[in-house]
């Protein structure tokens, strides 16, 4: 039976084709469907269709449910019993939603007024013949077709009514006259979207685009602020107002408040605000939650984008959108091409990092005095060079930017840097500009709601106005490319340059300090990036072959003596770089271009934008030195010793991946070989931490060996080479540990000449450098140093001169905000590359926004709790120095007779060592069971060592027995906030053994040992009787008890200890190669019986034994702490 579409009268073949029709077509704006009232699905075309539904279908059985019924189920009241026969019927459009009731129910519904929601805020009756309006409180009467119909609206709390003139209102209701308004406010309308096209939710389930769009989308087409610049990077003006910028709610965060229903919504988009999550999954959880918890009541939570508006105006104030919502607009470039710019304007997002109080507190800010900020004593020279402010360029800056009164230097630090955020295909990439403020201590520039998102760069596509629309890979020269790139950058650094001329105006509250009115001067201080971003920003030619003349982008080396350790570099200046003609800018391998970032204010330093695009460790180091000793360790071994490689790597992981030092780099990531992450896309902390893992492999004598007799045949890869390799690998953790220093000595950065040049760090780096090029086979490999990666290392102690620390420069921690502030909010839009820039920008906000309301709400509500709490605290005792320092004890104290010591077995794995009552008198056989279900290891301890812990405890009364015939045991265990993990089978897949230093009477320094397990005696009843009895010397035990001649109830751990901190002669073979980040020790034959009490610190330590078949010699390695290996980078 064909189908008739009452609003086009066209015929369809079926319902369903009908219900499809209606769905997507124009006549969705004006279709009145059926809805199901118990799982609200409203799009059934007829009252046919809804009974198929509702016989079919368990959850809606109740097919007996009208219109009454569903009152009744809302506001329960014995009336309505009697009222039966009326449909539930739903008018929707796009963006509304609208429930209408048969004329008679009206009269009893409305004595229960505020208890039923509305499902709508505006709608469309634009098919109505006949319209007669009748606002009555909360109730409309309409005609349709003669028939009289009464639309429900009730509602909880007043709000505004639609103004009819409003752009929103126009773009909903073409025709005026036909308009019904009604007041609203539990449900208002969803935010109109600032957008070239739709900007629909991603839903996981579709995953793709979503086809044609209709009135709603052409609605935010003419929303959105797009311009249209008949110049090169001309576009529509971005006004940057300091003073009414200040006093905008918007930006200023004049919080208007919140309630309950919000804040329990606001974590649900919390939670759902990660990558892969779709948009739409908001709703249906609030729906399910509405209709299957009765604790939600009567009333239907709101929906997503209605959230979202309610958020940002609480936060932001009415006028949000004109200042939070990312801006959209067409720049035309040099080359006649057009591109579409997304950006947020600077001032703005200035003052809303400004205007977070708690990041703005004055334990994370670098002032000196915060009764005068305008003073900055780091103007003298500093006792260390750290933080920011500690190095030259701050100090020059201070004097050439700080020329009035009230001046206060308030630099900024960007982050360039390109990045995927398509896993599948990786074709689609953004390349966002992010800043922060380098008052900002270390540890707040490390956390990623310190930094603010500015722009995001725009890859041009199209093809130039002369050449054809339709032909492929349109011909521009890499200077035309490279000149587009800086047009759009020059755009966006004017609004940059209009702060920088006349300062900001700020009012800093510094509490019991006071309240101070200061121009807060905002040059730029350095940009962090790879060396690609930073060679297209310093204006660079692209690439480093051995055609291109000049090597680097900061100083003049050429390309043929980049690989020359010894070269004193000579920085470019900006004045005389811009000075220079084409052809002598050619010679250093730069275009000449008009650069965007020539006139930017760089604190009077000389070397300009040459001096703020500084080599970083991520990047040089870590993807560039790693990348080259792994090659070169690979590329010696033979076809056996890559087999022999895979097994020991196998076996080091399994036995010695726990540690109770955890400082180190993490070695768990090659349980299945080094030679497999060969190509493989690793992480820059796991790049590290294969150079790490392979220098242990190398403190094996048992696997040099192995190298030695396997070597490749007429090479000379031999224990010599491997011996001379280990050395660079020392060097090169050693470098490592000396850039991540969090403060320099400044007689090691500054020679006795008063330059870095003749410095003892700079001539470590020489030293390095010569290492590597001796020992990494590059050239055998057929490729070179000549590389930025190699001879930038030279320039680092200029960095650290200038800036501080290396930390303060380092890409690690921006490069992995960017995954929360970038990738994460472009993985909830369309990811469509047209619209990708401007979609994930409005996520970024909503994000941010959100973010901003859960700080907001515990600062005026301190009641207010949310569980998933992603609200990072700023405060000083969080950084990374405290933590270290905690708990660690000097290494001269005799920690077991201190009185505060902390002892805790919470959390830990329990077992019983159980005594076997039924042996004869004298044996002591005991078994060990396991508590608890399912922590039964597949291997338990070792059988031996478990029989002599039972004949100690139980039958030796030189020192005490245990009188019960049980002895609990542990684990893991807590001693002074350090976790000591002692377990057969760690989650049934490795071996689990800490080591500890231990402070044994006698000795000045403390002794390394292995725990083996920990029993707790802390309840245990202990005699101690005739303890001479069983005493005898020329028979010594297998375990011994640590220096205390009776047992006590302590917590005990048996551990295995070195004899010393030295190895006799005898135990060194040739394949013991030469430590000095380590050290070896010869360990005792049996085991002794300590308390925890006597424990100094965490320790790194590991068997001298790889899992080959050769004998194991009693000897281990123990790791020096990481701090000192930065020692021996800068010893000669």
């Amino acid at each position: 039976m064909p189908r008739l579409c009452k609003i086009c009268q066209e015929a369809f073949s079926s319902a369903a084709k009908l219900s499809e029709h209606l769905k997507f077509s124009n006549c969705s704006n004006y279709r009145t469907l059926v809805l199901c009232p118990y799982c609200h699905r409203d799009d059934f075309v007829d009252e046919d269709s809804l009974n198929r539904h509702l016989s079919h279908n368990r959850q809606c059985s109740r097919a007996d449910m009208d219109a009454t019924d569903k009152l009744s189920m809302l506001l329960p009241d014995p009336s309505y019993t009697s009222m039966k026969g009326s449909r539930v019927y739903s008018h929707q459009n796009q963006q509304s939603s609208l429930v209408m009731f048969p004329s008679g129910v009206m009269d009893t519904v409305s004595q229960h007024e505020g208890n039923l929601v509305n499902f709508v805020n505006s709608f469309n009756v634009n098919h109505l013949h006949q319209i007669q309006t009748s606002l009555n409180g909360h109730t409309t009467k309409v005609f349709q077709d003669g028939k009289e119909i009464t639309v429900v609206v009730y509602e909880n709390e007043p709000s505004t009514t639609i103004n009819k003139e409003s752009p929103i209102e126009k773009q909903l209701h073409p025709n005026q006259e036909d308009v019904i308004v009604m007041e609203e406010n539990t449900v208002e309308l969803p935010p109109e979207e600032f957008d070239i096209g739709a900007d629909e939710d991603y839903d996981d389930d579709v995953n793709s685009s979503r086809g044609n769009h209709s009135a709603g989308n052409e609605a935010d087409q003419n929303e959105q602020d797009v311009g249209h610049g008949d110049h090169v990077g001309e576009h529509v003006e971005v006004p940057v107002n300091v003073t009414a910028a200040t006093n905008n709610p918007a930006i200023s965060h004049c919080f208007t408040g919140g309630s309950p229903e919000l804040d329990s919504l606001v974590e649900l988009y919390s939670m759902l605000d990660k990558r892969g999550v779709a948009n739409t999954l908001f709703d249906k959880i609030t729906k399910w939650a509405w209709l299957n918890a009765k604790t939600f009541g009567n009333t239907p939570p709101m929906k997503r984008e209605v959230v979202v508006q309610k958020v940002f105006k609480a936060v932001r104030g009415d006028n949000y959108k004109e200042y939070m919502y990312p801006k959209q607009t067409v720049l035309k470039l040099s080359t006649g091409r057009h591109v579409a710019l997304t950006y947020f304007p600077l001032e703005t997002m200035i003052i809303d990092l400004l205007a977070n109080s708690t990041l703005m507190d004055k334990e994370n800010l670098l002032f000196s005095d915060f009764s005068d900020p305008t003073k900055d004593t780091s103007t003298t020279d500093p006792l260390s060079f750290g933080e920011l402010n500690s190095g030259t360029w701050w100090r020059n800056a201070c004097h050439h930017e700080c020329t009035s009164e009230n001046d206060v230097l308030w630099p900024l630090i960007m982050f360039i840097d390109g990045m995927k955020v398509d896993n599948i295909s990786g074709k689609l990439k953004l390349e966002p500009i992010s800043f922060t403020f380098s008052r900002f201590k270390r540890f707040v520039r490390h956390q990623d709601n310190a930094w603010r998102t500015w722009a995001y760069m725009e890859d041009v596509k199209q093809p130039p106005p002369s050449r054809p629309v339709g032909e492929e890979d349109p011909i521009l020269t890499s200077k035309e490319r490279l000149q587009e790139y800086h047009d759009i950058l020059n755009f966006l650094m004017k609004q940059l340059r209009k702060i920088q001329e006349h300062g900001l105006k700020w009012t800093f509250d510094f509490g019991d300090n006071g309240m101070h009115d200061v121009v807060l001067k905002l040059p730029l201080q350095f940009i962090i990036g790879d060396c690609e971003g930073h060679d297209k920003l310093a204006g660079r030619f692209k690439g480093h072959t051995h055609n291109i003349r000049g090597l680097c982008r900061d100083c003049d080396v050429p390309t043929q003596f980049g690989d020359d350790e010894n070269w004193v570099c000579s920085y470019f200046i900006q004045n005389e770089m811009e000075a220079l003609t084409e052809e002598e800018l050619r010679s250093y391998s730069f275009h000449k271009i008009n650069n965007g970032l020539h006139n930017v204010a760089t604190g009077g330093c000389p070397r300009g934008i040459f001096g703020m695009l500084i080599p970083e460790m991520l990047h040089l180091y870590k993807s560039g030195h790693c990348d080259w000793q792994f090659d070169s360790f690979v590329y010696s071994l033979s076809g056996k010793s890559t087999e022999e490689t895979t097994k020991v790597c196998t076996f080091l992981v399994n036995a010695n991946r726990g540690q109770s030092d955890r400082s180190y780099p993490d070695i768990g990531t090659f349980r299945d070989g080094i030679i497999k992450s060969q190509g493989t896309n690793l992480m820059g902390h796991q790049k590290h931490a294969r150079i790490f893992f392979i220098y242990l492999m190398l403190c094996c004598s048992e696997f040099v060996r192995s190298l030695d007799q396997n070597h490749k045949r007429g090479s000379s890869y031999d224990r010599t080479f491997y011996i001379e390799y280990a050395q660079m690998l020392e060097h090169s953790l050693g470098f490592y540990e000396w850039s991540m220093k969090r403060e320099h000595e400044p007689h090691t950065i500054v020679g006795e000449d008063g330059t870095h040049e003749t410095s003892i760090a700079q001539q470590g780096i020489r030293r390095y450098l010569g290492k590597v090029k001796r020992c990494c086979l590059r050239t055998e490999m057929g490729k070179s140093y000549k590389m930025p990666k190699f001879h930038q290392s030279l320039h680092l102690v200029s960095a650290v001169e200038s800036h501080g620390s290396l930390m303060n420069v380092d890409g690690s921690r921006p490069e992995s905000m960017a995954k929360g502030n970038v990738k994460d909010p472009a993985s909830h839009t369309q990811r469509n590359s047209s619209k990708l820039s401007y979609q994930t920008g409005k996520r970024y906000m909503e994000s941010l926004t959100f973010r901003e309301y859960k700080r907001l709400r515990k600062e005026t509500d301190p009641h207010c709790n949310f569980c998933c709490d992603d609200v990072t605290p700023y405060i000083s005792n969080t950084t990374d120095e405290a933590k270290i320092a905690l708990g660690v004890l000097p290494t001269n104290a005799i920690i077991m007779d201190a009185d505060d010591q902390s002892v805790d077995t919470k959390g830990s794995t329990k077992f019983c060592i159980c005594l076997d009552v039924d042996q004869p008198e004298g044996q002591y056989a005991v078994t060990l069971d396991w508590l608890g279900k399912g922590n039964k290891p597949l291997k338990s301890f070792d059988d031996h060592l478990l029989q002599q812990l039972g004949k100690r405890l139980f039958g030796a009364l030189d020192g005490g027995i245990v009188a019960e015939p049980t002895v609990p045991g542990c684990t893991s265990i807590n001693v002074n906030g350090h976790k000591y993990t002692a377990h057969p089978m760690f989650g049934n897949d490795h071996v689990w053994k800490d080591w500890v230093y231990i402070k044994w009477d006698g000795y000045e320094e403390p002794i390394p040992a292995r725990i083996e397990l920990f029993i707790d005696l802390t309840g245990s009843e202990i005699l101690n009787e005739n303890p001479e009895e069983n005493h005898s010397e020329d028979n010594p035990q297998y375990i011994r008890h640590f220096d205390h001649e009776y047992l006590e109830n302590k917590v005990y751990a048996v551990v295995w200890s070195a004899k010393s901190l030295a190895i006799s002669r005898q135990k060194i073979t040739d394949y013991h190669i030469p430590l000095n980040l380590a050290y070896r020790v010869e360990l005792e034959a049996g085991r002794r019986i300590v308390p925890v009490e006597a424990f100094v610190q965490p320790c790194f330590g590991m068997l001298n034994s790889c899992g080959l078949e050769h004998q194991f010699d009693m000897t281990a390695i123990i790791l020096k702490q990481r701090e000192k290996w930065a020692d021996f980078f800068l010893s000669p």
